[in-house]
Parts: C-alpha cells; sequence; structure tokens
C-alpha cells in the first residue's frame, strides 16, 4: 500500500511581533497510529526551534537554512510511528523572541515506522526570476518506494509561494502575508535515481529570494501474502 497525506495543520504571524513559542491548532481529527509526522517552521532567526507536539512524538530536526538578505529561516523536522489521538503541535525559540513566525504540520500514513528518512537537502536560491524552478541539491534514495517531500518559502518582495513542481502533489499552500508564502508537495517514486524537491516560481513579480527544503522517505513494507499450494505455505510479496 503507497503512503498516505491524511491532514495537516498551520499557524503564523507576519506581524512582527516576537514569539518564544508558538502552537499550531488541533488536527481536525485523531492521529492514526503509527503514522509519520512532517513539519516546517520559519522565522527571523537563524536556529531551528524545538518541535514538540501532545502526543509526545520526537521530533528530529533535519535541516536548517537562513537567507540572511532578508534574515528569514526555514527549518526541517520528522517525527515517526506516532501513537494515536488529538494532537496540536508546538515550536518554541528557545532564549530568542522570534518575529514573523510560522508553524506547519502534515500527517503520513504509510510510512516506515522506523526512521524513514533516506536522504535530505536544504538551499538558499537567491534572485530567481519568474517562472522558474527552485529545487534543492540531488538527493539520493536508498531504496524504493519512497515519498520525495518539499517545502519551499518565498521570503522577500511577496510575491508568493512559487506552483508545485512536475510530477508532485501540492499540499496546499501556508503562512500568511497578505498571500501564502509557502509551499508543501510531495511526490511517490519507485526509483533510486537522485531526486529533487522542485517547485515553480509564479509568473510575475520579479525576482524574488526562496528557501527549500527536502526529504525523501522510506515507504512502509507491505508484509507478504501466504498462500497453500498440496499443503506447503508459498509466501509472495506484494509490491
Amino acid at each position: 500500500m503507497a503512503y498516505a497525506f491524511i491532514q495537516t495543520v498551520a499557524i503564523s504571524d507576519f506581524s512582527g511581533a516576537a514569539y518564544g513559542t508558538i502552537s499550531t491548532p488541533g488536527f481536525s481529527s485523531n492521529i492514526q497510529t503509527a503514522s509519520s509526522i512532517v513539519a516546517a517552521a520559519t522565522s527571523s532567526t537563524n536556529e531551528a526551534p524545538t518541535v514538540t507536539d501532545t502526543l509526545l512524538n520526537t521530533f528530529a530536526n533535519v535541516d536548517l537554512i537562513f537567507d540572511g538578505i532578508d534574515n528569514q529561516s526555514l527549518s526541517s523536522f520528522l517525527a515517526f510511528n506516532s501513537g494515536t489521538g488529538p494532537d496540536t503541535v508546538a515550536a518554541s525559540f528557545g532564549s530568542n523572541s522570534a518575529a514573523f513566525v510560522g508553524l506547519y504540520a502534515a500527517e503520513y500514513s504509510g510510512l516506515a515506522t522506523t526512521n524513514p528518512l533516506q536522504d535530505h537537502k536544504a538551499n538558499t536560491r537567491l534572485t530567481v526570476g519568474d517562472s522558474s524552478t527552485v529545487e534543492t541539491d540531488a538527493m539520493t534514495p536508498t531504496s524504493q518506494p519512497a515519498c520525495v517531500w518539499g517545502v519551499c518559502m518565498e521570503d522577500s518582495v511577496g510575491t508568493g509561494a512559487p506552483a508545485a513542481g512536475a510530477g508532485f502533489i501540492s499540499r496546499g499552500t501556508t503562512w500568511n502575508l497578505g498571500l501564502d508564502l509557502a509551499r508543501v508537495e510531495d511526490e511517490r517514486i519507485t526509483s533510486t535515481a537522485t531526486a529533487k524537491a522542485s517547485f515553480t516560481t509564479v509568473a510575475s513579480g520579479g525576482p524574488s529570494n526562496y528557501l527549500v527544503a527536502g526529504m525523501v522517505l522510506t515507504e512502509a513494507a507491505v508484509a507478504a501474502a501466504t498462500l497453500w499450494h498440496n499443503h506447503c505455505a508459498i509466501s509472495i510479496a506484494r509490491p
């Protein structure tokens, strides 16, 4: 069975108010047993916040990048093999009072319950023109099938979130400053060829700066089916 996107929550405040911690609303449905939660955070500080949730999942910080021109960071996080129940996600920025903050989290089922992270990349892409590709550096899958997950944020002139790249499914936009600034996407791959999280900038608005991050995540293995023939057991692995 292929992995599945289940639901998402997000919060942001780009008013310039200072925050030590931000918390999302609760997910609309209970988190399913053994799900993974992928999260992204942004702020005006060059630090990755500590991400936690009410189900006491362990969120590992996967990447942190910082645009020193526009003073905005993007960090990504992963928790796997979740318990079940209602859930709210929070990001705490330590001793720094962060401004221009955002937090996004999404639930996926069908990913490996041991650490599914195969590879990851995060990049700052500066002065990117209209209708151009914004992508991570190449990631190397170690097994397939897998999920390529990506997030991309426009952080300078306010042209807004890019479109999902070719082959990717958009999981919506988030972090509103008059218009949404970030887009999240994923794609199921069935090859171990190198992969990138890829986005396309908007058709008009002028050159802008982007922060982009991606992960390759292992899809859960499907148990072999057992058939009986002449009293002999035959195991057939499902693709």
